[in-house]
């Protein structure tokens, strides 16, 4: 087995309005809705999320197999966050997925278009 390569998220203090991932025990994806309307999308393999300060979780069913989990807080920001680079034995294709992150987190509503897992670490701000 290869050790995991982790990518920081280039999303340092960038305000969320809501953190969600939704689905069932095998599939799901992440949605980060940020403060400016813009939403960014992975699948997640594994999701952990930590936060300094207060937030609301919400877990509803979405049918009879799938659940929505939601994060919200009032001045909720992503303080940190990495993501799992599963092409780092081809240089190419590495760069091309550090790329693509960086277009992820621009303006508009983007899919990253791949499952991996993803850790962020939110904070509250003034």
């Amino acid at each position: 087995m290869t050790a995991t390569c982790w990518e920081p998220l280039p999303l340092s203090n960038k305000p969320v309005r809501e953190i969600l991932y939704s689905g069932n025990g095998k599939d799901g994806d992440l949605t980060i809705s940020y403060a400016d309307g813009s939403t960014g999308t992975v699948g997640g393999q594994h999701v952990s999320i930590s936060c300094i300060g207060p937030v609301q979780l919400t877990v509803e069913s979405l049918d009879d197999l799938n659940l929505a989990i939601r994060l919200v807080g009032a001045g909720l920001t992503i303080s940190s966050g990495r993501i799992v680079n599963h092409y780092t034995r081809d240089d190419a294709l590495a760069a091309e997925f550090r790329d693509d992150l960086g277009r992820w987190v621009e303006g508009g509503c983007r899919d990253l278009g791949i499952v991996t897992p993803v850790e962020l670490e939110l904070a509250i701000g003034e």
